[in-house]
């Protein structure tokens, strides 16, 4: 295999990856570098709001809460990697259901700042091999730190990464990616689809559709909707699962204006006094 050929992707789901060779470094190194990422357009600091469809209705519904109206969340992140979520609409007094719906908007920030791949990738021992034009990865866990035991990773012949493989103590999870290059993102690939099908220790299959819409601000490109399509299937159930869709909606970017940092250090200096 030749050395330096793979070189930066973005972690999906709390994915931790390893390459014991120096040479599988830097191959997966050179598709990290491949990926789209705005810091390295010169991102530093950014301030945006999410809105999540039939969210309110939900919420209202359980009759706890009373009327939600004007639910969104306030993000803050600055370089190179800290952020705050902050949830406006909830009444005071409901935090750890706060908490909840902020894990909603953090189990998405991939989508908006990639995390790069080549850091975390500690734990894994990797063979691989190529199969009609594809580079596969197998990678297993000896030290059993992590859940996620064995993986496999499967690159295209344009070097985009076009499937990821889980398995571990909590079941299998598989990933299928859909990139391509946009006028603003300077040759670089971005993630236009994620196909995601987990399957648990019980059999439930839960299979999630991701389609990622985005615009650009300030020559840097960023999504402005991601619509989530889930189905749920249970063993022994014949009956169709509805279709459950959820649009998030990000708007209101601010770029570099120091206003995360700001929110960001506060809040760490309040912390710090109690």
């Amino acid at each position: 295999m030749t050395s330096g050929k793979f070189k930066k992707i973005f972690l999906l789901f709390g994915l931790c990856l390893s390459f014991s060779a120096f040479s599988d470094i830097q191959k997966i190194e050179y598709f990290d570098n491949q990926y789209y990422h705005p810091e390295e357009f010169g991102l530093r600091d950014l301030v945006f709001k999410v809105k999540i469809s039939g969210l309110e209705e939900e919420l209202t519904n359980e009759k706890i809460f009373g009327k939600i109206e004007n639910l969104y969340f306030q993000v803050f992140w600055m370089y190179p990697g800290k952020f705050k979520i902050e949830v406006n609409g909830i009444p005071k007094g409901f935090d750890n259901r706060v908490e909840m719906l902020r894990q909603m908007i953090k189990t998405r920030m991939d989508f908006v700042i990639p995390q790069r791949l080549a850091p975390q990738m500690r734990v894994y021992t990797f063979t691989s091999k190529v199969e009609q034009n594809q580079k596969i990865f197998n990678g297993e866990d000896k030290t059993g730190k992590t859940p996620q035991r064995e993986l496999q990773l499967i690159f295209d012949n344009k070097d985009r990464l076009i499937s990821i493989k889980n398995m571990g103590s909590l079941g299998v999870n598989i990933s299928k990616l859909k990139m391509d290059k946009k006028t603003w993102s300077k040759g670089k690939w971005v993630l236009d689809e994620l196909n995601t099908e987990v399957t648990n220790l019980n059999n439930v299959t839960t299979t999630m559709n991701h389609k990622i819409k985005y615009l650009e601000e300030n020559g840097l490109g960023l999504p402005e909707t991601i619509i989530i399509n889930t189905n749920y299937k249970a063993p022994g159930v014949d009956v169709k699962t509805k279709n459950i869709e959820s649009i998030y909606t990000f708007s209101d970017y601010q770029i570099n204006t120091q206003r995360a940092k700001q929110t960001i250090e506060t809040a760490e200096k309040g912390l710090l006094k109690k």
